[in-house]
């Protein structure tokens, strides 16, 4: 087994259009809509965003030339389904109609024969950023950076499972593609990281994506921007500024304009009172809803950096109410919210995480823990044990580099411990 998985990876590695042969797929002899696997995922519930929302395939207004796309890659994986990209291009095509449920199961199938294929990995996880599961997302990309990690070590310069080109499903104005597998493991697990508050683990994994830019300006300012974002999260606002020196107005920009602009935006000092009206004005035309999503989300967190909460609020609400749901920028909109509408302030979140987490009390009952922290922080990254007879409660902060565990013996508080990532240091209330 272990000669096999190294054989895939060194076709993987020689070969980056045929990524892997995966025999024992289920042959896909009917047509899509009556495959197995899809038809199972299409009857499963439609997956709900973190504020309730049902995030619904396109229908009828999904362009025709996306459906074509779908049908000409179905054809061609059915003629060769151990050709493991091909199943990927499937996958892909259902992402860009939004039927992720789909998207997902086809991938899982692939994985199900070949569980050690970073390219699936990847593209599994991404998808699972699209709908919400952001620890299952952070799991399957943690796994892919492990495979390339590994192969990196074995593999001749230039030809590892890092650098394979990836083809552009929707190309770009100079139909050139950008990026590389290795580049969107890094950037898609920097992403899940940054969702579930691992601000450092975010910084360390977009630092990595960074290695392998290839020289790209756009990759330069896309893995920047979230660095930044993340870096001042954890307050180190100067160390943040740092990495603003390298960003011009002159860097040769050919789909990340979005990025860019924030960036510039950010160096400059611009207050978000002198920033709202250009975005409002759209001279960052030609914006896509995509790129109105990703600047939406930018402003609020400049309105959050200089404390106007209210401000912040009103800009991530003007995100969601588009329908970009699969944009990054929308779902980390979504997330801000969804914190602050569970009953934790954005404010509160973060700036004193630390502070709340300390104020629980010994004989404090779960339902006085729920109000003191709100449900926001209760329900994020949770974990529960059970051991004989207290029930250990653990949550990771969604903002600051702190988490809590918390005993509770006939549903009141006997111990709780905060640690804080930071520093190693930990504060315990007996």
């Amino acid at each position: 087994m272990k000669r096999a998985n190294r054989l895939s990876c060194l076709v993987a590695a020689y070969a980056p259009l045929v990524v892997c042969g995966c025999a024992g797929i289920t042959p896909p002899t009917v047509s899509l809509d009556d495959y197995g696997p899809l038809v199972e995922a299409r009857a499963r519930p439609v997956p709900v965003s973190l504020l309730g929302r049902r995030l619904e395939p396109l229908g009828r207004e999904a362009p025709p030339a996306s459906i074509a796309n779908l049908d000409a890659a179905w054809a061609a994986f059915r003629e060769n389904p151990n050709d493991v990209d091909r199943l990927i291009w499937v996958a892909r095509r259902l992402g860009y109609l939004r039927r992720m449920n789909e998207a997902i199961a086809l991938l899982s199938e692939g994985l199900r024969v070949h569980p050690n294929h970073a390219g699936l990995l990847r593209h599994r996880g991404h998808r699972y950023l699209s709908v919400r599961r952001f620890e299952d997302a952070r799991a399957d990309l943690e796994r892919a950076a492990e495979l390339i990690g590994a192969d990196r070590m074995r593999a001749d310069p230039g030809r590892c499972l890092a650098d394979i080109v990836e083809q552009d499903g929707l190309p770009n104005a100079r139909n050139i593609p950008l990026t590389t597998l290795g580049f969107n493991v890094w950037y898609h697990l920097g992403l899940s990281r940054y969702l579930t508050g691992d601000y450092a683990g975010c910084v360390s994994a977009f630092e990595e994506a960074a290695r392998l830019s290839r020289g790209f300006d756009d990759n330069r300012v896309a893995t920047t921007y979230w660095t930044y974002l993340a870096t001042r999260r954890q307050g180190r606002d100067a160390e943040a500024r740092r990495l603003l020196d390298a960003i011009t107005p002159d860097m040769d920009i050919i789909e990340n304009q979005a990025y860019h602009r924030l960036l510039l935006i950010f160096r400059d000092g611009r207050s978000p009172d002198a920033v709202a009206p250009l975005v409002r004005e759209g001279i960052h035309a030609p914006a896509s809803a995509l790129d109105n999503a990703t600047t939406g989300y930018g402003i609020g967190c400049l309105h959050l950096f200089t404390g106007d909460t209210a401000a912040a609020r009103a800009a991530f609400e003007r995100v969601v109410s588009g329908d970009e749901w699969p944009a990054f920028g929308f779902i980390a909109a979504e997330a801000e919210l969804a914190r602050d509408h569970a009953g934790t302030s954005l404010r509160q979140i973060a700036m004193s995480d630390k502070q709340l987490f300390e104020s629980v009390k010994i004989g404090m009952s779960r339902a006085d823990v729920e109000k003191q922290l709100g449900k926001a922080v209760l329900e994020f990254d949770k974990k529960v044990y059970y051991g004989k007879p207290p029930k250990i409660e653990s949550w990771r902060s969604p903002v600051v580099p702190a988490s809590i565990s918390i005993i509770y013996s006939d549903r009141h508080v006997v111990e709780s411990k905060t640690f804080y990532d930071d520093n190693n240091d930990s504060t315990t209330v007996r």
